[in-house]
């Protein structure tokens, strides 16, 4: 008996020491010691690439699926839906004639009923059955419902803004010399979001969630708990370039944005209005509502119904049927900021002659005051920046056969 108590022991001394870490001890012998630690980190990396959900081996396995069944549901499927859609862009004098083929990845779902704009949903971030339009020509806004583009026709704009003349275009006692002098700019058609990019369809197209304010935040002075229909925060400019391409997506350019931001019509201050009145019809910033949570530089009499970002759709769409373009979360462009004597060229893009600068935000945010969430409103600041009132609204160009 005491010699099998004696083995039983033994035993579970081995089992402590097998199952516990240990550290190799190399002595002197420094050459050893590094080939031991790089093989163990390849090894690592080997198991991590063959093994792990978000592996390299398991991405591109997924991505491999993806690519069979995109073809098949958002082409050959809806084959009717794109003649359609065809048929009614030829009489609609918004497009001025625009022919496009149907596109990879997009399904039509018809025009918005108040912009006449022709819309899309972006199959790879929705989940779920093809969304339909309510009573009244709305779709219904969930947790499910992937990215919606609107496809914003070409044509010449004014960029920009000033402050010197009333009578003259774009005036805004708020303007700023970086935002002057107001130009024309020319831009192609292309498909913009007509919400900015929420939590679920990030988490859908990616896997992860970088959010702040992620699907059951709740403080008490919120309303209700936030949801994946809320918008995407914490994504740096960096995050942004790497994974939108990934499903064939981009940031606007800062002139796409300023064009998509003014809905077609010149001279409006804010997204959609030019009155500080129409603020809490249009726009989710900082007013009273956020003394309670702590947050500081509220505008003076305004007040809405969120102290962080509202969910998408919250408050009334500019004249192109967008959202938000004012207000709730600031978006990203996909250009670096250059002074507006530079000529812009394609997709308004101005050449910096090699010189680097900055990328910009656009838009304002659930923190800011009324003149930071104004359409000509220009920023710039680091492409690594994570912040908890950043977020996107990606663009895609029209694809050509």
């Amino acid at each position: 008996l005491s010699k099998k108590k004696e083995l039983l022991s033994r035993l579970e001394s081995v089992d402590k020491v097998i199952s516990g870490r240990r550290s190799w001890d190399f002595g002197a012998n420094s050459d050893v010691e590094l080939q031991y630690e790089i093989m163990s980190r390849l090894v690592r990396n080997l198991d991590t690439f063959s093994n792990a959900p978000q592996g390299a081996a398991n991405s591109v396995a997924k991505r491999i699926e993806t690519s069979k069944a995109i073809a098949d549901r958002t082409l050959v499927s809806q084959t009717a839906a794109w003649g359609a859609c065809q048929e009614r862009m030829k009489g609609n004098p918004k497009y001025g004639g625009l022919k496009i083929d149907p596109q990879l990845g997009l399904i039509p779902l018809g025009p918005d009923p108040d912009s006449g704009l022709e819309e899309f949903l972006h199959w790879l971030t929705h989940k779920g059955d093809v969304p339909q339009r309510e009573n009244g020509g709305r779709i219904k806004i969930d947790e499910q419902m992937g990215l919606i583009l609107v496809l914003i026709p070409g044509g010449t704009f004014l960029m920009g803004s000033q402050k010197k003349e009333a009578t003259q275009p774009n005036f805004d006692l708020s303007s700023s010399p970086n935002e002057g002098p107001v130009h024309e700019v020319t831009l192609e058609p292309y498909f913009f979001s007509k919400f900015e990019m929420t939590q679920g369809q990030w988490s859908r197209a990616f896997a992860f969630n970088p959010s702040k304010y992620p699907k059951g935040f709740y403080h008490e002075s919120l309303k209700a708990p936030v949801t994946l229909a809320h918008q995407v925060e914490q994504v740096s400019w960096l995050a942004a370039q790497k994974y939108l391409p990934r499903i064939a997506l981009q940031l606007p350019t800062e002139a796409e944005w300023e064009r998509g931001a003014r809905g077609g019509e010149a001279g409006q201050v804010w997204s959609g209005f030019s009155k500080l009145e129409d603020l809490v019809s249009f726009c989710n910033i900082n007013g009273s509502e956020t003394l309670a949570a702590g947050f500081t530089g509220q505008q003076r009499g305004h007040k809405d119904d969120y102290v962080v970002h509202a969910p998408v759709g919250s408050n009334r769409p500019n004249a192109f049927g967008l959202f938000d373009m004012s207000g709730n979360v600031w978006e990203w462009c996909q250009d670096e900021f250059a002074e507006y004597r530079v000529k812009p060229g394609k997709r308004g893009v101005r050449d910096l002659s090699g010189q680097e600068s900055n990328p910009n935000y656009r838009g304002g945010s659930f923190s800011s005051m009324a003149f930071l969430c104004r359409v000509a409103d220009r920023n710039e600041t680091n492409r690594d920046l994570v912040t908890h009132d950043m977020g996107v609204r990606p663009m895609m160009p029209i694809q050509r056969n």
